[in-house]
């Protein structure tokens, strides 16, 4: 996972932005934006942009940066427990939300949580799990989940990473992606 530009943004427009210091109110902050932004409106992202007209968007470049490169739109969600970014992708079904600080094992006990309790009749299946060494972030881990019907043709892909380096650039990345299979 490489934050190398992501971070110095984080860091660049969000830090005045970080009232609180309690690391588990920011990770329970961040699921419940994972769930009640993304996950609730996967199959409608473009409702959810309509609904996230009143919040100030991030310059396109900031959105860039925060998307890797690929087009498409973020927002700072400013919170009583920290600072949170929300993208969607312009051209696939994506959303993510991330967070310069929070609790790495809260936030990763909250995924497992939500991930391993699919909606019937979808199933749960871990894809992949791994760590990896970054200047930035110190020891990231990242999970990758999908939910999919049996003979599905949709699934639902689920990817978490967390860092519990105390001066990461992000200590929380999770994405949801609608992904049909042809």
């Amino acid at each position: 996972m490489s934050f190398k530009y992501l971070g110095a943004l984080f860091l660049a427009v969000l830090s005045p932005l970080c009232l609180a210091e309690d690391g588990i109110a920011q990770a329970k902050t961040f699921d419940d934006l994972y769930r009640s932004l993304c996950l609730k409106n996967i199959n409608s992202l473009t409702k959810l942009k309509e609904q996230l007209a009143l919040t100030p968007q991030m310059s396109p470049e900031q959105s860039r940066q925060v998307l890797r490169g690929a087009k498409g739109f973020a927002w700072r969600i400013p919170s009583d427990e920290g600072a949170f970014i929300l993208s969607l992708e312009d051209k696939r079904p994506v959303c993510t939300v991330m967070a310069h600080h929070a609790d790495a094992k809260t936030v990763e006990e909250l995924f497992l949580k939500l991930v391993n309790a699919p909606i019937t009749p979808l199933e749960a299946k871990q894809v992949s799990s791994r760590e990896d060494k970054t200047k930035a972030n110190g020891t990231a881990r990242t999970l990758t989940y999908e939910w999919q019907a049996k003979q599905g043709k949709h699934k639902l892909v689920f990817v978490l990473s967390t860092s519990s380096y105390p001066k990461a650039d992000l200590q929380a990345f999770a994405s949801v992606s609608l992904v049909s299979e042809q």
